[in-house]
């Protein structure tokens, strides 16, 4: 059976392969990156289809988005937390797509359960908005 590392080191090159990517998930995985939420975007993906979908879209927006530089931080048979980079360039925009990902895995029966992703959320604003940071919605402040 598949350990997490292995797992992610599979999954990381897949990226450009959707469909590949997702079988690696458990029916029921899914794939978080909750600081996604900011940018008025869907933070969370379940099952094989959807996160197959979301990498589909992700190589639409940057057609190069390839994961590089894995450095992993914690190994155990059912978890890995690692970090990795991507560098390319959003299409719509045209501006460069810098990314240091940091990535939470939790693997269960040799498939991808939790795949829970940091991104600086900053970076990705001003790669695909036009207008980068000021298309941003003003965030309500709560009392």
């Amino acid at each position: 059976m598949k350990t997490a590392v292995q797992l992610l080191k599979e999954f990381l090159p897949l990226a450009r392969s959707p469909e590949k990517a997702a079988a690696l998930f458990a029916e029921d995985g899914v794939v978080e990156i909750p600081y996604l939420a900011d940018l008025g975007m869907p933070w969370q993906y379940k099952g094989k289809k959807e996160i197959a979908a979301l990498y589909a879209g992700l190589l639409e927006l940057v057609p190069d988005w390839e994961f590089r530089d894995t450095v992993v931080h914690i190994d155990t048979p059912d978890k890995v937390f690692a970090e990795y980079k991507v560098d390319a360039f959003a299409v719509a925009t045209q501006r460069p797509f810098r990314q240091h990902f940091f990535g939470y895995l939790l693997a269960e029966n040799g498939q991808i359960k939790v795949l829970r992703e940091a991104l600086n959320i900053v970076s990705t604003a001003r790669s695909f908005s036009p207008n980068g940071l000021a298309d941003l919605a003003p965030v309500a402040v709560q009392a």
